[in-house]
């Protein structure tokens, strides 16, 4: 795992404990990927911006969340320690893309703007029955758009701007701690 950190790829984020021995649920962008039970190691990039390769000792996927252990994690507080974490991977471990498709993790870190200006980042990117649905937050509230027609009025992922239209309608609430899954 030795890829330059401009093409590694968020694919999800570390949640709370599960049980007393180490065990952390995962929710991963795409949560029908098979990615994890295929890997050995995943890169985890804590909050404070360290960054660990950990060994995947078990994974379990599951229908709103995963379950993962870890080498070397085998407590609940050893787990503890690990949420809100990241899970990365170079960008060539995963499958190619059809023309007009895009990882969910693509969306973390774009600019978001309405035709009036600035509105945000995008912070989290989560399915919500086959539509796609990103966190934008300007620092101090976040709102969730769907990325449907109705909301997006252009998409440009090398460019990395989403523009939107008018959002006031959608609700805001103040800004979530990372990692409060």
């Amino acid at each position: 795992m030795s890829a330059p950190s401009d093409q590694l790829v968020e694919i999800g984020v570390l949640g709370r404990p599960h049980g007393v021995r180490g065990a952390l649920r995962v929710f991963l962008h795409n949560q029908g990927s098979t990615l994890l039970e295929e890997l050995e190691k995943v890169l985890v990039a804590g909050a404070d911006g360290e960054t660990d390769v950990l060994e995947i000792t078990h994974f379990q996927p599951g229908p709103k969340h995963g379950i993962a252990r870890f080498a070397g994690v085998n407590s609940r507080q050893g787990a503890e320690e690990l949420k809100g974490a990241l899970l990365l991977v170079p960008r060539e471990m995963l499958p190619p893309l059809d023309e007009g498709e895009f990882y969910a993790g693509d969306l973390i870190g774009m600019n978001v703007a309405t035709k009036t200006g600035p509105r945000g980042t995008v912070t989290a990117s989560r399915d919500s029955g086959g539509i796609e649905i990103v966190t934008v937050t300007d620092g101090e509230t976040e709102i969730e758009i769907p990325l449907v027609e109705t909301f997006v009025v252009d998409l440009d992922i090398p460019a990395r701007k989403l523009l939107v239209r008018d959002i006031d309608e959608l609700p805001r609430t103040p800004v979530r701690p990372r990692g409060s899954r």
